[in-house]
């Protein structure tokens, strides 16, 4: 019984220094395919899920933009905003539509 237990440690142990290995044996061909130094930190692409390095604004993979774009998101909301308000206010005042939802000064 001790002995099973020991052979499926070891066993447990072997596989994962066989999934270390692989991660580092497919970090290292990543490196060699897109010809990354070795001291570069790697990330992962949000789109493709390859390794690239981490300071990269684009991935080499599949040339997406790795930007966050909140400055033109935060514009769009708020442009999205003043659109809704406006019409609800324009039909409440010029139709007669909606007039219990608006304010009146």
């Amino acid at each position: 019984m001790d002995t099973e237990r020991e052979g499926a440690a070891i066993e447990m142990t072997q596989q994962e220094a066989d999934e270390k290995n692989t991660a580092e044996n497919r970090e290292d061909s990543i490196r060699r395919e897109y010809g990354f130094a070795p001291d570069v930190k790697l990330k992962e692409c949000r789109f493709c899920c390859v390794m690239i390095p981490k300071k990269a604004k684009v991935c080499p993979n599949c040339r997406m933009s790795l930007k966050r774009h909140w400055f033109r998101n935060l514009v769009a909301a708020v442009f999205a905003v003043a659109v809704i308000g406006g019409g609800g206010y324009y039909l409440s005042e010029h139709w007669g539509i909606m007039k219990l939802s608006s304010i009146h000064i």
